[in-house]
């Protein structure tokens, strides 16, 4: 068999420009066409005097519309996500927004995000880029009153508006329960000090294999030695040892002791 050929150390550089490698008829550039509209001068006035730089609003807006569509409730998994994702890295424009930032956006702003995605939505049902004669909510297969027209019904707006309401309440049961779980971390395990260096990872997971390995050997020589000598248990540090019943053998010395004197 002839196998595709493949370098997991060849250094490749990403093309600068994420669009080239992002399908053109993707609705994460509607996303940000519609997002990149928007007024923001009532956040231009929030922000504006001494302090910290924030992150525009429009990034937040963005990964979280596109969480939306994509069914994703929790702020740490659209944190993980813009690292590792790349339409969400390139709606997040290079950047990654703690789930904190995000969260309280979401909190804070909820009238704008259900209006943001009913526009994306309106304008993707016109582009025929969407079909709402079936959404799922929750698992659950749920028929849509959806018009073969472009227009949307009454019953498809009350519908979208009650999918949002419910997705947004589903993003604040998650985070608390994670904010439980995990406090302020993120939810990703941390790497020790020691182990930050790549060199020292490696060693330390070549040393773990190494042990494992021999585990299963000494595992494998102790089922042949069971099998061999016909015993119940063995010791698997010194397999020559037997197992001895010591509260017998003290009690035994006890009455021999009491005997003698």
């Amino acid at each position: 068999m002839v196998y595709i050929k493949s370098n997991a150390e060849q250094t490749i550089l990403l093309p600068t420009d994420l669009r080239t490698i992002i399908p053109k008829d993707h609705i994460c550039y509607l996303i940000e066409n519609v997002i990149n509209q928007l007024d923001y001068e009532e956040f231009d006035k929030k922000v504006q005097g001494a302090g910290n730089p924030s992150y525009h609003p429009r990034i937040c807006l963005k990964i979280i519309i596109n969480g939306i569509c994509e069914r994703v409730s929790s702020t740490r998994k659209l944190e993980k996500l813009t690292y590792e994702n790349i339409i969400f890295r390139y709606l997040s424009e290079n950047l990654s927004p703690d789930f904190h930032t995000i969260a309280l956006f979401r909190k804070e702003n909820t009238k704008l995000i259900k209006q943001s995605f009913l526009q994306t939505i309106e304008i993707a049902k016109d582009l025929n880029m969407v079909n709402f004669n079936k959404l799922y909510l929750d698992g659950t297969k749920v028929k849509a009153n959806a018009s073969k027209s472009k227009s949307f019904t009454k019953e498809e707006i009350d519908f979208l508006s009650d999918f949002v309401d419910k997705h947004l309440e589903e993003m604040d049961k998650v985070d608390e329960e994670e904010d439980k779980k995990y406090g302020d971390s993120n939810g990703e395990p941390k790497i020790p000090d020691h182990l930050t260096s790549r060199r020292k990872l490696r060693e330390k997971i070549k040393e773990i294999l190494k042990d494992t390995d021999k585990a299963k050997k000494q595992i494998d020589k102790a089922k042949t030695k069971i099998k061999e000598e016909k015993v119940d248990k063995i010791n698997l540090t010194d397999m020559d040892s037997k197992m001895m019943k010591m509260k017998v053998l003290l009690l035994t010395y006890q009455i021999l002791h009491q005997l003698k004197n």
